[in-house]
């Protein structure tokens, strides 16, 4: 949970009051980058690029609705095309 000083930014205090895990890479450390730049490629192809939303609203169901996707129906190839949830 959080960085290796020891301090938290409002940001990372906010999440976690809502039971969201903070968790940071390594420093200068790509690598460990990989799943999180993989699941922001995907995010972006299939929900953002070429659409228009005309309030946060509307972007915050597309986000909804891709996340049940993503999570409960679409298979991961990381798990020999299984689905994860």
């Amino acid at each position: 949970w959080g960085d290796t000083t020891g301090t938290w930014t409002a940001l990372e205090l906010w999440l976690m009051r809502l039971g969201i895990r903070v968790g940071h890479s390594r420093p200068y450390h790509p690598q460990t980058q990989g799943k999180l730049e993989r699941f922001h490629r995907s995010l972006k192809a299939e929900v953002l690029q070429g659409k228009w939303f005309t309030d946060s609203g509307e972007l915050q169901r597309a986000f909804d609705h891709w996340r049940a996707v993503y999570n409960l129906e679409r298979p991961h190839e990381a798990l020999n095309m299984a689905v994860p949830a």
